[in-house]
């Protein structure tokens, strides 16, 4: 986001001039008294202009703070309650790499978190590519009208080698989540119908390596 000045700066470029003519002399046929009368108005009009930027500044500095990163606008909503699966229903159309599964009238395309990162990557795989063009082939075919939400998950280990990277497993999972989202924006789903959501370890599986995993979500999916 980017915060203007509220004052000008051509105002105090302005006033600064103003005050370099008048010291210079240049008020010709005006009174010394009124030239001093002068110049001390427009010093004080340079000097409120100063303080009105300088306080601007100081609001735009707290305003930074607060927003200490923009906000994208399809970004991920983070400690969602994890949904409850209720039957599964595998779908061979979204290909080898996926299972798939309803969770009352939304359908539930899992992939593993291996197929599509490298151990505490947020970068998505060559290999992985593949399977999430098949997916997005099936979601442009069959459900195009269709909301799309795109879950990240992990297993319930506390990070160590990436810990300088994500602060928690909810960073990790939201950057995963977002990777996937962007990837199936170019591959033609409309980027207004999908958004991320992260759980972190919130929904872990029987195995950490199944845990580890993303879910496109496709909701209302008949």
């Amino acid at each position: 986001m980017r915060i203007r000045h509220i004052v000008s700066m051509s105002h105090l470029r302005r006033a600064a001039l103003l005050v370099t003519l008048a010291s210079a002399g240049t008020l010709a046929g005006c009174s010394s008294q009124e030239k001093q009368d002068e110049l001390g108005r427009l010093l004080s009009e340079r000097e409120q202009l100063r303080e009105d930027i300088s306080r601007a500044k100081m609001t735009g500095e707290s305003l930074r703070s607060s927003l200490a990163e923009p906000v994208p606008v399809n970004s991920p909503i983070i400690d969602e309650p994890p949904p409850v699966r209720t039957t599964v229903n595998n779908d061979p159309d979204f290909g080898d790499n996926t299972s798939t599964s309803r969770r009352g009238g939304d359908l539930v395309v899992e992939v593993a978190g291996d197929v599509l990162f490298d151990p505490g990557s947020i970068t998505l795989k060559s290999t992985s590519k593949r399977t999430l063009d098949r997916v997005a082939r099936v979601i442009l075919d069959r459900y195009r009208g269709n909301t799309i939400r795109v879950e990240g998950y992990t297993d319930t280990d506390p990070l160590k080698k990436t810990a300088g990277k994500y602060d928690s497993n909810e960073e990790l999972s939201a950057k995963r989540a977002l990777a996937v989202e962007k990837y199936l924006v170019s591959k033609g789903v409309a980027s207004d119908s999908v958004y991320a959501a992260a759980f972190g370890p919130a929904d872990p599986k029987g195995t950490k390596k199944a845990s580890r995993r993303v879910e496109i979500v496709i909701l209302g999916a008949r």
